[in-house]
C-alpha cells in the first residue's frame, strides 16, 4: 500500500473518532492527571527503590526534587525496611503521595517514569544490560519484586490508554490545522505526523483546572510542531531558523516595495529597511538560491555527457609531492603553535574542532564546561586561532 492510500485510510478512520464535549473533556483530562499521579504512587510504594528513583529524577529533570519532599520519603522508606509495621507503611504512603504530585508535574514528558519502567523490566528479565536503577533487590525478589513490576506496568498502561483515547478524540484538529498551515510546502501525511507529535506534547502539559478547552491550548503546540517541521524539513537543504526568518523579512519588504513603486527595491534601501548590511542580503540571496534550486551532482557537466559533476569534484588521485610537503609543513607549524598556546586555549580548540575525540563541541557546551559565557569562549577561540594564523604567515604558509 502506497503512502497516499495509507493516508486516505487514515482520514477515513477519523470518521470513527468522536469529538468530546466540554464536560467529557474535563473529565478525561482529570482522569489522565489522576492516572499520572497514580503511576508515581505505585513506583514509590516499594521502599527499596525510593532512593534510586530520586537519584534518577535529580539527574534527568531540569530541577532537582526539593529536599522538603525528598528527605521525608527517604526516611520513611528506611523506617519501613527496618520496622515493617502499619505506622511506617502509612508514613511512606503519605510522603509518596506528596512526592508523586511533584514528580507528576515535573516529569510531563514521562522521561523519568519511562526510564524507571524500562529499568525494572530489565531487572526482572535478569539480563546483563546496564540500568539507571542502582538498588539491592529485596529478599524474596522472585515473588515480591515480580508483583511490584506488574503493578508499575499496569499503572503505566492505564495512563497510556487514557492518554491515547484523549489524543484520538483530537486527531481531526491536527488534520484541519495541517490543511491551513501546509499550503503545499510539505507532504500532508508528514505534516499531520508532526502535528500529532505536538498534540501529544499538548496533552502532557494541559491543565484542565484552568477552565478553557483543550483545542484552545493544544492548537498552539500543534501549530508550533508543524512550523518547526516546515522550517527544518520542507527544504532539500536545511537552513537555520534565524536565516529563514531573515529571508522571509527581506522577501516581504521586496514584495511590498514592488507593489507600491512598481520596480525592484534598491539594495541600499532594502538593507536600511531590514536593518541589514548589503553583504548580508547578498549572502541571504545566495542561501536562498542554493536551498531552493540545489544543483545535482549527477548532472552532466558537458555536452558530451562523459563525466558527471561528482566525478569532477571528487577525483581519486594521490597527492602531488609539493602538496604533501606543504601539508606536512603546515601540520608541524600548527602543532608548534598549539604547544605555545595557554593550556585553556589549547583545550578550547581541541574541544571545538574535535582534535582528540573526532567529535566537536559547540561554544555553549564548552562554556558550560568552563563556567564561562558563550561569547567569552568565542573570544578565546579567536585569539588562539589568530596566534596560529600569525605563525603560518610567518612561515609563508598562508
Amino acid at each position: 500500500m502506497n503512502t497516499n492510500n495509507s493516508f486516505d485510510v487514515y482520514l477515513k478512520d477519523l470518521g470513527d473518532c468522536d469529538v468530546m464535549s466540554a464536560d467529557l473533556e474535563r473529565q478525561r483530562a482529570a482522569q489522565i492527571a489522576a492516572l499520572r499521579e497514580r503511576r508515581w504512587q505505585v513506583v514509590l510504594a516499594q521502599p527499596h527503590f525510593v532512593e534510586s528513583v530520586l537519584d534518577i529524577a535529580n539527574r534527568l529533570l531540569p530541577a532537582p526534587v526539593p529536599e522538603e519532599l525528598a528527605q521525608p520519603a527517604r526516611d520513611a522508606a528506611v523506617d519501613l525496611i527496618v520496622l515493617r509495621n502499619k505506622r511506617t507503611l502509612d508514613a511512606l504512603n503519605a510522603a509518596g503521595w506528596l512526592l508523586s504530585e511533584h514528580l507528576s508535574a515535573a516529569d510531563r514528558d514521562q522521561v523519568v517514569a519511562d526510564t524507571i519502567l524500562a529499568d525494572l523490566t530489565t531487572l526482572q528479565q535478569g539480563t546483563s544490560d546496564p540500568t539507571s536503577l542502582k538498588v539491592e533487590l529485596p529478599r524474596g525478589r522472585d515473588q515480591t519484586f515480580r508483583q511490584y513490576v506488574v503493578r508499575v506496568r499496569r499503572a503505566a498502561e492505564a495512563f497510556w490508554v487514557a492518554r491515547q483515547a484523549f489524543a484520538k478524540s483530537n486527531l481531526r484538529l491536527v488534520v484541519s490545522m495541517a490543511r491551513r498551515v501546509g499550503r503545499g510546502r510539505m507532504a500532508m501525511p508528514d505534516l499531520v505526523q508532526e502535528g500529532n507529535i505536538g498534540l501529544m506534547q499538548a496533552i502532557d502539559r494541559f491543565d484542565h483546572t484552568k477552565g478553557f478547552r483543550f483545542s484552545t491550548y493544544g492548537a498552539w503546540w500543534i501549530r508550533h510542531a508543524m512550523n518547526r517541521a516546515l522550517q527544518n524539513k520542507s527544504r532539500e537543504i536545511r537552513l537555520p531558523v534565524h536565516v529563514q526568518d531573515a529571508l522571509h523579512k527581506v522577501n516581504r519588504v521586496r514584495r511590498e516595495y514592488e507593489v507600491l513603486h512598481g520596480c525592484p527595491i534598491p539594495v541600499d534601501v532594502l538593507a536600511e529597511v531590514c536593518d541589514l548590511t548589503p553583504a548580508k542580503i547578498e549572502k541571504l540571496d545566495r542561501h536562498y538560491l542554493i536551498s531552493e534550486y540545489p544543483a545535482s551532482l549527477d548532472v552532466e557537466s558537458s555536452d558530451n555527457g562523459e563525466r558527471d559533476r561528482i566525478e569532477i569534484a571528487v577525483e581519486d588521485r594521490p597527492a602531488l609531492p609539493n602538496e604533501a610537503l606543504e601539508h606536512r609543513a603546515t601540520n608541524e607549524v600548527v602543532s608548534q603553535a598549539m604547544e605555545q598556546l595557554p593550556e585553556m586555549e589549547q583545550m578550547i580548540l581541541r574541544m571545538r574542532f574535535g582534535l582528540d575525540t573526532d567529535q566537536s563541541m559547540t561554544l555553549r557546551e564548552i562554556g558550560e564546561h568552563y563556567s564561562l559565557s558563550r561569547e567569552r569562549i568565542r573570544q578565546l577561540q579567536e585569539r588562539a586561532l589568530g596566534r596560529i594564523r600569525s605563525a603560518l604567515h610567518a612561515q609563508e604558509l598562508m
